[in-house]
């Protein structure tokens, strides 16, 4: 409820632009840290960054597609979301094995 309604404040984009961003911050920084405790802070960062990503960009594409095209949009949307959540866990078992 915090996220959508600043997104309806402050607007969509901006919320959405904060998100990724602090989310890529996060994880590169993750990438150069030396110390367990920093890595679980800076990725726990990463994990609680995604969450303003996800009611502006089912938004944006609800309200930037045509309309007969929105129900496509969402589901394309969508859909490509869990591809890349499930492409990153392959990522993952790969470099753990």
């Amino acid at each position: 409820m915090v996220i959508g309604t600043l997104g309806d404040y402050v607007g969509r984009r901006p919320v959405l632009l904060l998100g990724l961003s602090c989310n890529a911050i996060a994880g590169i920084l993750s990438a150069l840290v030396t110390n367990v405790w920093m890595l679980r802070l800076l990725r726990f960062t990463a994990g609680f960054s995604i969450r303003p990503t996800v009611p502006p960009i089912f938004t944006l594409v609800t309200e930037l597609a045509l309309s007969s095209k929105r129900i496509f949009c969402v589901t394309l949307c969508a859909r490509f979301w869990m591809v890349g959540s499930i492409f990153v866990a392959v990522v993952a078992l790969a470099m753990f094995k």
